[in-house]
């Protein structure tokens, strides 16, 4: 069981970063589309506030999963 929860935190980040790559190759709209054009347009603030948000974004999945973690295995630590 430990091991299945490890492997939702990494895959969590994968799954992410190939969600904005998709989102750049392939969308009309999305967070990885609007950070693109910001970069494009020389839209700073716009850009880091994109990539601010994904960061958040990750993070709190992360720490969500984090959580999860130590409540399903509470028996471990």
């Amino acid at each position: 069981m430990p091991d299945i929860l490890a492997g939702m935190r990494l895959s969590l980040t994968v799954a992410l970063i190939l969600a904005v790559v998709g989102e750049l190759l392939a969308a009309q709209e999305g967070l990885g589309t609007a950070v693109l054009h910001a970069a494009r347009s020389y839209r700073a603030a716009d850009l880091y506030a994109g990539i601010l948000l994904l960061g958040m974004i990750g993070l709190v999945s992360n720490y969500s999963l984090a959580v999860a973690d130590k409540r399903i295995l509470a028996w471990k630590n």
